[in-house]
């Protein structure tokens, strides 16, 4: 006698599309609470966002200044900047009372989405801004991102909490959120040791 085995459906969770149809599959949602499934997901891109300061969110770009003019405008996906190379970062007000004046910029500040250099820059001239980018918001238009195809579970936890708190299921909720925690914790340490390779080896007794 042949055995029937009903075989779960399987998901593409690394695309908006499947990580919607995911989340509503593992959590049985009605038709009601399923419609929120793009807002649990956006709410937990909220939180991603501002937790996760890994090397794939770093970007540079060359920003170019105009004679006589203390601004530049920032790109418009930054989140926050690194440095621009060759200055140092001051207070802007700090700039605004002892630097207003021509010359070559040695200063930046930060605000209202522009750069403001102290001197005010005499002439045109180019500088290397690396800053961290924000994480591009998933939609049906936008199916991917890099953390959708790097760390996909990050995405499908981040919304399960967001889902199972909408359902004020508590106990769901702490252990989606744990799981999430986790997640964050083991991907933010894999960016440390990018950063900073192999861990240093104390060179005790020998001359360097």
């Amino acid at each position: 006698m042949a055995i029937a085995i009903q075989l779960s459906p399987t998901f593409d969770i690394e695309t908006y599309d499947g990580l919607v149809a995911y989340i509503i599959a593992h959590l049985e949602l009605d038709a009601e609470t399923a419609a929120q499934v793009p807002t649990f997901i956006r709410k937990g891109e909220y939180r991603l966002d501002r937790l996760l300061t890994i090397p794939q969110r770093e970007n540079t770009v060359l920003l170019t200044s105009v004679g006589g003019l203390a601004t530049i405008p920032l790109p418009d996906d930054i989140r926050s900047v690194d440095a621009i190379k060759g200055l140092n970062q001051k207070p802007l007000t700090a700039i605004q009372q002892h630097y207003n004046y021509s010359g070559t910029p040695l200063y930046y500040a930060v605000g209202n989405q522009f750069i403001t250099l102290g001197p005010i820059p005499s002439a045109a001239d180019t500088y290397e801004l690396t800053y961290l980018t924000r994480l591009a918001p998933l939609s049906e238009a936008n199916q991917t991102n890099w953390l959708l195809t790097q760390n996909a579970d990050a995405y499908v936890y981040s919304a399960l909490w967001q889902a199972a708190g909408w359902l004020e299921d508590i106990d769901a909720a702490v252990a989606f959120r744990g799981e999430l925690m986790a997640i964050i914790d083991e991907i933010n340490l894999q960016s440390d040791r990018y950063r900073t390779g192999s861990p240093l080896v104390p060179n005790i007794g020998c001359v360097p």
